[in-house]
């Protein structure tokens, strides 16, 4: 029974990455948003990436079959091969992280000093300019909109 389990707990896992190499494709759409000075080297993360989810997505496929066909003489080196590129696969998924945020992180503070320019000009529109004496202040509240009458429409017409 725990064979059997085994092999659907590694082919439930064989979909998962499948779908997350599906999902990865998305990550190809916001290519052109990635500043040029760091995009070949975020680029060329994630292509191999993307290669090493292919590689355990076959990883996967040859674990099933070894535990179906119980050729436990392959156990020793898939385990050592599993436990060696699945943290290359997390150390090159933290590195893509920290780069993206990284790259956020400088655009951001690109960005702060542009708003912080436009809040100061804002700040300045915002202030009262200095009025003549005698020039009353306008009055803040809109203006009020005069009631229609029935007869006053007749009067008109």
């Amino acid at each position: 029974m725990s064979h059997i389990l085994s092999i659907i707990m590694i082919l439930t896992g064989a979909v998962v990455m499948l779908f997350s190499l599906i999902k990865a494709r998305d990550l190809l759409v916001l290519a052109p948003f990635i500043p040029e000075r760091s995009k070949p080297e975020i680029m060329r993360s994630l292509r191999l990436h993307r290669w090493l989810m292919r590689f355990f997505l076959l990883g996967y496929c040859v674990v099933a079959g070894v535990f179906f066909f119980r050729l436990h003489f392959f156990s020793d080196i898939l385990v050592g091969l599993v436990f060696l590129f699945g943290a290359l696969f997390v150390l090159l998924g933290l590195h893509i992280q920290t780069r993206m945020l990284l790259e956020i992180k400088n655009t951001l503070h690109g960005l702060l000093p542009i708003c912080a320019s436009c809040k100061k000009s804002a700040t300045l529109m915002a202030i009262p300019m200095t009025r003549p004496r005698g020039v009353p202040l306008r009055n803040s509240s809109p203006p009020r909109p005069m009631p229609i009458s029935p007869t006053a429409s007749a009067q008109t017409a």
